[in-house]
């Protein structure tokens, strides 16, 4: 699987890529998911061969979403095990936290 042409394909490519560097601080209470979990569901879900509306089908969404969501560790106890990792806050974070590093 390759990630990185995943990433890509969801930036939008009319406007580019915007590079932001973000500020969390601990009562933003971020936590880190692998998206992995998600993405190895979904390619498992669109194999030709796969038949939709199954008891296999809603088994192989639920395996994905526990496996997603069992993969949660808070912020400062990540390692950089992930293969594509995801940041969550809890909360909107200020505009002046977030600065713009650049654009492609």
């Amino acid at each position: 699987m390759n990630v990185w042409d995943y990433l890509l394909s969801c930036c939008s490519k009319e406007e580019g890529l915007v590079l932001l560097k973000i500020n969390l601080i601990n009562i933003d209470s971020p936590v880190i998911f692998d998206y992995i979990h998600i993405r190895k569901m979904t390619k498992d879900l669109t194999w030709e061969g796969f038949i939709f509306n199954t008891e296999a089908h809603r088994k192989r969404i639920a395996e994905g979403n526990r496996d997603y969501w069992n993969s949660r560790i808070e912020f400062n106890r990540y390692e950089g095990n992930f293969v594509l990792p995801e940041i969550v806050t809890s909360s909107p974070i200020p505009i002046e936290r977030v600065e713009f590093l650049g654009k492609r």
